[in-house]
């Protein structure tokens, strides 16, 4: 009798580790499939999750209609070859801040809190230099983060 009692109490010692254990492994599990992944683009040490976009019909759409962007959120434009590629804010809800880059991912040019088109002719807005990336993200990004032309940002996951 004895001996079963502490069989018992070595269970019940056991219990709460057990469940520790377990609970931390369910989270790491979560952790694993929830974690954000896909398309980066990072400013030394933060990223932004990209939402990239390389077919036509998806660059003409880009941004509009949306209400807004997190300060972790933009969408990245991929082009088949570096140029002068132009934007629009037509049908837009938001200020954002536009940042052109090079194939390096080199900033060539940015737009600072571009407001949306309320009325046709919409301003068109224009690179100082060839891109092949264009970023568009929160109004007041390129500010917050100190970005100038000549900096580089890092691509990663494309």
């Amino acid at each position: 009798m004895l001996f079963s009692c502490r069989i018992k109490n070595k269970t019940a010692q056991a219990r709460p580790i057990f469940l520790l254990l377990s609970a931390c492994v369910a989270l790491s599990i979560v952790w694993v499939f929830l974690r954000p992944t896909g398309p980066q683009v990072c400013v030394e040490d933060f990223c932004v999750h990209v939402e990239a976009v390389s077919r036509k019909e998806q660059m003409i759409r880009g941004l509009q209609g949306r209400e807004s962007l997190g300060p972790e959120q933009g969408m990245l434009f991929i082009f088949k070859e570096e140029g002068l590629h132009r934007f629009w804010m037509k049908d837009m809800k938001m200020s954002i801040d536009m940042i052109w880059l090079d194939r390096f991912g080199k900033v060539v040019s940015i737009g600072e809190d571009i407001k949306p088109c309320m009325a046709d002719p919409c301003t068109v807005y224009a690179p100082a230099a060839s891109s092949l990336y264009v970023l568009e993200v929160q109004s007041g990004f390129s500010r917050r983060h100190g970005l100038e032309a000549g900096d580089t940002l890092i691509l990663k996951g494309l």
